[in-house]
């Protein structure tokens, strides 16, 4: 956008932006002042009805008072006349008619004279038998008048209420008589004190000020909120009851006596106090229609659109002017720049402009300088530009021949790594085994190694080190290398290990670990010994598809810290089972979207290779993998190794197997599980091994909590030998001289509590084993169980 146009744009922008806001000021305080108006208008409203509400009252009152006082009077009267009437002889009728024709022609209604006993003998309604009673619960209006027989009152005011009889609403006044005690009742019909209130009272000043100006409904309320008027000028369903906002702020208004208002959508509420004197007796509401002040509202804001309409046309025609004014120098610059860039500048184009004395003219000398020295630096900058490239060309040549022989040497070191681990399919006839392994990069961390020990064992290796490429490759090396080392000098899995992390613990810079999972498979009887370093325990598939882990003996991974220990674990292979080992990389594999492979996927595509070979079954697994992945980049090495149990049970039960254990009660399952692993691959049967591991764990926990009470360490042994027709099993250890046969066999028949604590252990090997055997040898106890196996 050029100049001339923004400066135009910025002039009636600010503009425009001047007169919005000093609208929306005026539009605002036109809302504020005609609101406040409204208010004000509102609240007078509120008071004049206060005010009416109060005289309303007094009105009524002062006009009953005024009445019952006249009532008095006649009845004084009339009592005067019905002594005067009975001394001249009159009978109670002529009375009576007397009476009525009063009555008919005055405001009176009604008349009721009584004897000393209450009973009206004499009156002006025809038909009726009265008798006043002074129980209220038969006359709850009528008994009031009884103390002017008793003497107690000489005349009774009752106000004007509706009578039980014919509910009309009647003003009663009575007088006792002139010559006895008597009542000399009148009654008058005072539906005139109703009409008269409902003209001058709060009914009808609402009726009169609803629909006047933009009042909609008014309420008169007194303190506990009961409507003592109303009227509206739509009804209830336009002008419903007051809301909540509403009522609470009537509350506020008669416990504070301040007027208050609410403002909600497009009305107005205001509420006033009503007293009583000082004493707020209620409160008057009054709502009303805010439809004039959005008039008015509306009409100022047309009016100050079309006025600022108006002056934003002006100021753009005179923005426009200016900007035409203003923009002819910058014109001028830019076509010299554009001419620069060209190369074609000539300074004549800019000598006008540099003769101005304004803030252009000293622009205008500036550039022609400045295009000047542009010149001459740009001449300079292209010789250093041709000597720049032709030596970035060199370094880059230098360069893509030492990337050529990177590349040579990795492809080297990727041979030399590929010719490190085993090649070929192993297969003989007690087991199958194959392995591979698919660096992410050219080297990888992963490595896999297998190599017999004797005739029948087997070393099973696969480890992953932390990172990728050279470093890992490297560190990859020595880790195989101290593996090879440790298991060479007959070390079993976990104290090879154990080595292992020690060896590389002193020499590792990069603070590399590595996970590993070192196995020895004894392929005559089928026992894996293993221990795990950190790895994902390898999977064991059944013949009959049932895919599950081998347990974890326990152990961080190798090189992490010094001193590690790892633990150790046995468990027997069955003929057709195969052992699958596997780095993450397979279970961590991911397809384009990210998501991984898993460990239930593996376990899916295992069961889908029953029955294949070792070789099979990892290529199963590769190609598994590979088809997930699709075409997304393979992020960490791939390795597994594959062992097939192809053993047959031997017939002949005949074995040998020798353990060690401690002076701790946490190491008699281990050496459990490793009988149990002997027994099971020597064709034991679960009953007669269940018998024996009974008597071997109570041996066991006898020696340690008993015989090794001392401080140690002590060491004990446990050797199972196994012919044709018996299971021999001896426990060596090192404490005092003990003969458990020589102790009595514990009383079973007592009671409980009698019985001597003790000797239940050795009664239950004793009855449990086919012999029991004792020798104390060269310093040791050496209890022998034999156990006759089953056909």
């Amino acid at each position: 956008m050029k100049f001339q146009a923004r400066l135009v744009l910025l002039v009636t922008a600010l503009l425009s932006a001047t007169i919005a806001v000093d609208t929306g000021v005026h539009a605002w305080k036109t809302y504020d002042a005609l609101l406040q108006g409204a208010q004000r208008s509102a609240e007078r409203v509120a008071r004049l009805m206060a005010r009416s509400a109060a005289f309303g009252a007094h009105v009524g009152r002062d006009l009953e008072t005024v009445t019952g006082d006249m009532m008095v009077a006649q009845a004084r009267l009339t009592a005067l006349y019905v002594a005067a009437a009975e001394r001249a002889g009159q009978p109670p009728e002529t009375i009576s008619r007397t009476l009525a024709r009063i009555a008919e022609t005055s405001l009176i209604d009604e008349f009721w004279i009584t004897d000393e006993k209450g009973h009206a003998y004499i009156h002006s309604v025809e038909g009726v038998d009265f008798t006043f009673d002074p129980d209220p619960e038969r006359q709850p209006q009528a008994h009031l008048f009884w103390p002017l027989l008793t003497g107690a009152s000489d005349q009774v005011v009752q106000e004007a209420r509706r009578r039980e009889l014919d509910d009309k609403v009647f003003k009663y006044v009575a007088v006792t008589g002139v010559d006895h005690r008597r009542i000399v009742e009148l009654g008058i019909h005072v539906d005139f004190l109703d009409q008269l209130s409902a003209r001058m009272g709060l009914n009808g000043l609402i009726g009169a000020l609803v629909g006047e100006g933009d009042i909609n409904a008014i309420w008169v309320l007194n303190r506990g909120l009961d409507t003592l008027a109303h009227a509206s000028l739509y009804g209830t369903p336009a002008n419903p009851e007051p809301n909540s906002l509403e009522t609470q702020t009537l509350s506020q208004v008669m416990t504070q006596g301040e007027s208050a208002y609410v403002m909600e959508g497009d009305q107005l509420t205001v509420i006033a106090p009503v007293r009583d004197g000082e004493t707020v007796i209620g409160a008057a509401l009054v709502r009303m229609s805010t439809d004039y002040m959005d008039r008015a509202l509306r009409s100022q804001m047309w009016t100050a659109a079309v006025t600022g309409l108006a002056i934003i046309l002006l100021g753009a025609v005179v923005a426009v002017v200016l900007a035409r004014r203003q923009s002819r120098p910058i014109e001028a610059m830019t076509k010299a720049a554009r001419a620069i860039e060209k190369g074609r500048f000539d300074p004549a184009t800019l000598e006008a402009m540099s003769a101005r004395r304004d803030e252009f003219g000293t622009l205008a000398k500036v550039f022609v300088a400045m295009a000047r020295e542009v010149a001459a630096r740009e001449e300079r900058l292209d010789g250093l530009v041709r000597a720049r490239t032709a030596e970035i060309e060199h370094k880059h040549t230098l360069l893509m021949k030492a990337h050529r022989r990177i590349d040579e040497e990795l492809e080297i070191a990727r041979s030399f790594q590929i010719a490190m681990l085993p090649r070929g399919f192993i297969q003989d006839t007690n087991h199958e085994v194959f392995g591979f392994m698919v660096p992410a990069r050219e080297v990888g961390g992963d490595f896999y190694d297998h190599f017999p020990l004797d005739e029948h064992r087997l070393c099973l290796v696969v480890g992953d080190v932390s990172g990728k490429g050279v470093p890992a490759a490297l560190f990859m090396v020595q880790a195989r290398s101290a593996i090879r080392a440790a298991v060479a000098a007959g070390q079993g899995p976990a104290e090879a290990l154990a080595s292992v992390n020690d060896a590389l613990i002193g020499n590792n810079p990069l603070e590399l670990f590595v996970t590993v999972f070192l196995a020895v498979y004894d392929s005559a009887s089928g026992v894996l010994t293993f221990a795990n370093a950190g790895h994902p325990p390898p999977l064991v598939v059944d013949p009959d598809g049932m895919v599950s882990p081998l347990p974890r003996p326990g152990g961080m991974v190798v090189a992490a810290l010094p001193g590690l220990r790892f633990g150790e674990a046995c468990q027997t292979l069955q003929p057709g089972q195969s052992l699958v080992i596997y780095s993450d990389g397979i279970t961590e594999g991911m397809d384009e979207s990210g998501a991984l492979f898993g460990d239930a996927r593996l376990s899916v595509v295992l069961k889908q290779g029953l029955g294949l070979s070792a070789q099979a079954m990892a290529h199963h697994a590769a190609k598994a993998v590979a088809d997930f992945a699709g075409s997304s980049e393979q992020a960490d090495d791939i390795t597994c190794l594959v062992l097939r149990c192809l053993r047959t049970i031997p017939t002949v039960r005949q074995g040998r197997l020798e353990l060690v254990f401690a002076d701790s009660i946490e190491d008699i399952p281990r050496v459990i599980a490793a009988a149990e692993t002997f027994c099971t691959s020597h064709g034991v049967t679960p009953r007669v091994f269940g018998t024996v591991q009974l008597a071997l764990d109570e041996w066991l926990a006898n020696v340690i909590n008993h015989a090794w009470s001392e401080a140690g360490p002590h060491r004990g042994e446990v050797t199972l030998v196994l012919d044709d027709s018996r299971l021999v099993l001896a426990i060596k250890d090192d404490g005092p001289a003990f003969n458990p046969l020589e102790r009595a066999a514990p009383d079973l028949d007592s009671p409980l509590e009698e019985r001597a604590i003790g000797g239940l252990g050795i009664h239950l090997i004793r009855s449990m084993m086919d012999e029991v055997r004792y020798a104390r040898d060269q310093g040791h106890n050496v209890l022998t169980l034999v156990k006759r196996l089953e056909e």
